[in-house]
C-alpha cells in the first residue's frame, strides 16, 4: 500500500479520527489546565522487624537474616492497609485538629492518601490534595504519628514488640506540576488518542470489504474502469450492518465478489 493509500483511508475516517481526538483534548485540557492543580508530597518509611531470638537447639533452615527481611516485607504490607484505613485515618485528623484546630473527616483524609508503594522494606506514602496548606498539614500529620506512634500498630496485646518504624524519608514541601508539565500531559494523551484512532481507522478499512472507488474497484476486478457515476449530491446510502456482524457471518470479499 502506497502513502497516498494510507492517506486516503484516513481521510475516508476523519469523521471517527477528528472527533476521538478533538474529545481527549478538551478532557484533557479541562482537567490539567482548568481544575485546580493537584499537590503531592511523599513520605518514605522503614520497616525492620524484630524476631525474637530461637530457643538453644532449635535448627535454623534459613539463616535469621533471610527471616528478618521476608518478616519485614510482610509487615511493610501490613502497613500499607493500615495507613488507608479508617483508624488511622481518624488519628490523623485528630492530629491536625490538636496541632491546627482544623477539623478533618477520616474519609477526607483517606482521600487524600492517593497511594502507598512498597519497595522491598520500605513504603512510600503519597499525599494528594487540591490545597497546598492542606497537603502540607496531612504529611506533616502522618509523619508524627508514624515517627511517634508507629511502632504501636505492630505491638501485641502483652506488650511485646514485632517491628520498629523509622521515617527515613520526611515530607517535602508539596508541589504540583507546573504548566509546562500540564501542557506537555495535554499534548501527550492527544498524540495517543490520534494514534490509536488511526489504528481504529485502519482496522474498520480492514473489515470493510465494500468497494471504495475506482482503483479498488479495478484491484478487485483485474480490469479497467472506464466510467464511474458520481454519487447524487445530498444522497444517503442505504442502511446496512456493521461490517463486525458481516466480517463474522460471511466470507470476506463477498460484497466486491457480488459487485463484480
Amino acid at each position: 500500500m502506497e502513502f497516498r493509500e494510507y492517506w486516503l483511508v484516513i481521510w475516508r475516517r476523519r469523521h471517527l479520527i477528528v472527533p476521538l481526538v478533538a474529545l481527549t483534548f478538551v478532557a484533557s485540557a479541562l482537567f490539567n489546565l482548568a481544575l485546580p492543580p493537584v499537590y503531592k508530597t511523599d513520605t518514605t518509611v522503614y520497616v525492620q522487624a524484630i524476631i525474637p531470638p530461637a530457643p538453644p537447639g532449635t535448627p535454623q533452615y534459613y539463616s535469621t537474616e533471610y527471616y528478618n527481611t521476608v518478616y519485614s516485607e510482610y509487615l511493610a504490607d501490613d502497613l500499607s492497609v493500615i495507613v488507608q484505613g479508617g483508624a488511622f485515618a481518624q488519628r490523623i485528623a485528630d492530629e491536625i485538629e490538636q496541632r491546627y484546630g482544623q477539623r478533618l473527616e477520616p474519609k477526607e483524609v483517606q482521600d487524600a492518601i492517593a497511594q502507598t508503594k512498597r519497595l522491598h522494606r520500605t513504603l512510600k506514602i503519597t499525599v494528594a490534595t487540591g490545597n497546598e496548606e492542606r497537603t502540607r498539614r496531612l504529611s506533616e500529620a502522618l509523619d508524627d504519628v508514624l515517627r511517634n506512634e508507629g511502632t504501636r500498630y505492630f505491638t501485641t496485646t502483652d506488650g511485646q514488640q514485632l517491628a520498629q518504624v523509622q521515617v527515613v524519608d520526611p515530607p517535602r514541601e508539596p508541589r504540583a506540576p507546573s504548566i509546562l508539565r500540564r501542557l506537555l500531559e495535554v499534548l501527550l494523551h492527544t498524540a495517543v488518542a490520534f494514534v490509536v484512532a488511526v489504528g481504529l481507522a485502519f482496522f474498520l478499512h480492514y473489515i470493510d470489504d465494500h468497494i471504495q472507488d475506482e482503483e479498488d474497484a479495478a484491484r478487485t476486478l483485474g480490469l479497467p474502469v472506464l466510467g464511474a457515476v458520481p454519487a447524487e449530491a445530498g444522497a444517503v446510502p442505504p442502511p446496512s450492518l456493521p461490517a463486525l456482524v458481516w466480517a463474522g457471518l460471511l466470507p470476506r470479499g463477498w460484497r466486491k465478489s457480488q459487485a463484480a
